[in-house]
């Protein structure tokens, strides 16, 4: 998704003009913002996702392997239009409207020589669209790390419900729930569904209200939010998730990898975009 963003003085009301203070455009979604979040911090990131061969189909290939996120499992066709969104940030508030829409693309099935190129990941990180193409493929990788006596953690940003969830979240290892995602799933049973689905680890982030890490059988850990001046929000379950992988791979407990993650979703916070704010390994150390 290429995002085109806006910085207004406030987020306008119906029928009303705002002129903008500055805009610019970036990469969009979960997954992308997540991948160069981790690559940043010191992580071997590769995308599998389709787009098209359009000019914002070109921003994206550009900016991602400017990041050295390894595209090689990723499609990009020239009959596909690629996603667009528009986005208007309030520079009173640093809260963000969304206006998008999505492309056609989408990867059915990999190759099984594509999922052997997956022999050394030791984490998929995953949002959640193409459904059941993703369980498809969470499985068939489980499969052959189980083959092989390796681990994998199966990570799902779970922004909100999409098509197919019944088919992945059986599947998933940590789901991190945003409070839509929540007040959709259950509100107050919520977590305990993802529970009986088979979810180990549960994650609820509230924003400014903190966040919440639930495994069953075990006292709830919860992370206050860090005090900023926040800028622009945009993105920022996305670093969130991002700087969560990289904790669970470098095997942090559950307490210390909410910190990290928050801490990474902090200091995005303070600046404007998705690429300039993203957060340091030394920067997350100083908050966290």
């Amino acid at each position: 998704m290429l995002d085109q963003v806006m910085l207004l003085p406030g987020l306008s009301a119906p029928d009303c003009k705002c002129a903008a203070d500055e805009t610019w455009s970036q990469v969009g979604g979960p997954v992308p913002t997540a991948l160069v979040t981790a690559q940043r911090l010191g992580v071997v990131t590769s995308f599998m996702s389709a787009w098209g061969t359009d000019t914002a189909g070109e921003f994206i290939a550009e900016d991602l392997a400017g990041e050295g996120v390894d595209l090689s499992l990723s499609v990009r066709d020239p009959e596909l239009k690629t996603g667009v969104a528009q986005v208007w940030v309030s520079r009173a508030t640093a809260e963000r409207s969304i206006a998008y829409m999505r492309g056609k693309g989408t990867i059915s099935e990999l190759r099984e020589a594509e999922v052997a190129e997956l022999d050394d990941v030791g984490l998929l990180h995953v949002d959640g669209w193409c459904g059941e193409a993703a369980a498809g493929l969470v499985k068939r990788v489980k499969r052959l790390k189980q083959s092989k006596m390796q681990e994998l953690s199966v990570l799902l940003d779970a922004g909100s419900i999409k098509p197919g969830f019944e088919a992945l979240i059986p599947h998933v290892d940590v789901v991190v729930a945003s409070e839509g995602f929540i007040a959709g799933f259950g509100a107050d049973r919520a977590v305990e569904r993802l529970w009986d689905l088979g979810v180990s680890h549960v994650i609820r982030t509230q924003g400014a209200a903190g966040a919440s890490w639930f495994r069953k059988g075990e006292k709830r850990i919860q992370q206050d939010a860090f005090s900023i001046q926040a800028v622009d929000t945009t993105g920022a379950g996305d670093v969130f998730c991002g700087a969560l992988a990289v904790a669970i791979l470098d095997g942090l407990p559950p307490r210390e990898s909410l910190a990290f993650a928050s801490a990474g979703a902090a200091i995005k916070c303070q600046g404007k975009g998705n690429r300039d704010p993203l957060p340091t390994r030394e920067g997350i150390a100083r908050l966290a």
